[in-house]
C-alpha cells in the first residue's frame, strides 16, 4: 500500500467513531478490570472494538450489573473473576445488546476497502472526464493564487485533497449507518 493510501486509511479510521473496551488483569489472571484504556502494570487480556462509543457504554453498564448481581464486582471496580470469564461476560452482553465487536484488524480492513473503492472511483471519474466541478474549482483557485502572486498547489495535490474529503465523508456515512439487527436466539 502506498504512503498516500496508508494516510487515507488512517484518516478514515480516525474519523470513525470506533471505541475500545479492554479487559485487564494482574498477570492475565485474577482480579480483573474492564476499562476504556490500558492501565499501567496490568496486562491487556483482550481488546474489543465497537462501532460507537454508546455501544461500549451500554456493554460496560450491562456487564457491571451482571457482575454485581453475582457478587463479583467490588466497589473499587475490580472484578473477582479470571479475565477469561470477564471476556465471556463482555462478549455475551455485546451480543445480547446487538453491539457488534470488531478487531482493529477488521476496522482497518474495512477502511482499506472503503479507501480502495473511493480512489478507484475518483480515478475512473478523472479518466472519463467527470470531474468538471473539481477541475473548475482548481482552475478558479489557481487563477486567484496567481493573481495574488502566490504559488498554487499542484493539480495532483488538489485532487488528493478532494479524495481525502470523500474518504472523510465515507467515514461519516459509516458512522451514521444503522447497524444490522441482531439475530434473535430463535432465528
Amino acid at each position: 500500500m502506498s504512503a498516500r493510501r496508508a494516510d487515507l486509511v488512517q484518516a478514515y479510521t480516525a474519523a470513525l467513531e470506533t471505541a475500545p473496551l479492554l479487559v485487564l488483569a494482574v498477570a492475565g489472571k485474577q482480579p480483573s478490570r474492564i476499562a476504556y484504556q490500558s492501565v499501567k502494570n496490568l496486562d491487556i487480556v483482550e481488546t474489543y472494538w465497537f462501532a460507537k462509543v454508546q455501544h461500549v457504554e451500554l456493554v460496560v453498564h450491562r456487564c457491571r450489573d451482571d457482575l454485581a448481581d453475582i457478587g463479583a464486582l467490588r466497589s473499587d471496580g475490580w472484578i473477582d473473576l479470571p479475565a477469561v470469564e470477564v471476556c465471556e461476560v463482555v462478549t455475551r452482553n455485546a451480543r445480547l445488546l446487538g453491539a457488534p465487536i470488531r478487531s482493529m484488524d477488521q476496522v482497518r480492513g474495512e477502511a482499506e476497502k472503503a479507501v480502495e473503492r473511493i480512489v478507484a472511483n475518483v480515478e475512473m471519474a478523472r479518466i472519463q472526464g467527470k470531474l468538471r466541478t473539481v477541475n473548475a474549482e482548481y482552475k478558479a483557485y489557481r487563477q486567484r493564487e496567481l493573481a495574488a502572486n502566490r504559488k498554487p498547489i499542484s493539480y495532483s495535490a488538489h485532487l488528493a485533497q478532494f479524495t481525502l474529503s470523500l474518504v472523510l465523508l465515507a467515514a461519516q456515512n459509516a458512522n451514521a449507518a444503522p447497524l444490522a439487527r441482531p439475530k434473535s436466539p430463535v432465528e
